[in-house]
């Protein structure tokens, strides 16, 4: 992160690609929901939202973690129960939320000290991350995970 901190960079999944953008001459629009960055211990980065649409704690991204994301114990309990009835704007098992979307088939580990978003999860999207600006942009381009060619 010491060095990427200044490029804003695109993960193209769809199309197999990774792209170092100029922000200042690139069309934001089309690169879909703004989610703002915060810093997080060790480098990292956060969003302020989870995988279940709870509102309360962030998750870190963590594009090496090769499933969805991950969930407090607590949250995950929440997250499983089946008995309760999901609040408005909340996802239960199986699906996932984010930004007021929602996400079908999403795994969630539930062993977690925080929440965190992994690469399955980003690979439903074009996702840009603007570091210089702080900003994770999401772009829905997969309803479910995508699976290798």
């Amino acid at each position: 992160m010491d060095c990427l901190k200044y490029y804003c960079i695109q993960l193209d999944f769809a199309a197999d690609k990774m792209c170092f953008l100029d922000p200042e001459h690139s069309n934001q629009q089309d690169w879909g929901k703004a989610f703002p960055l915060t810093a997080f211990n060790s480098g990292c980065f956060s969003v302020r939202e989870n995988l279940t649409g709870v509102k309360g704690p962030g998750s870190l991204i963590d594009a090496g973690c090769n499933f969805d994301g991950w969930l407090t114990p607590k949250l995950f309990q929440q997250w499983t129960n089946q008995m309760k009835l999901p609040a408005s704007g909340e996802a239960r098992y199986p699906n996932g939320m984010l930004g007021g979307d929602t996400y079908p088939d999403i795994y969630l580990n539930g062993d977690g000290k925080y929440n965190g978003i992994g690469l399955r999860f980003l690979a439903r999207h074009l996702v840009t991350f603007d570091f210089p600006k702080r900003t994770m942009y999401l772009k829905r381009t997969s309803i479910g995970p995508l699976t290798p060619n």
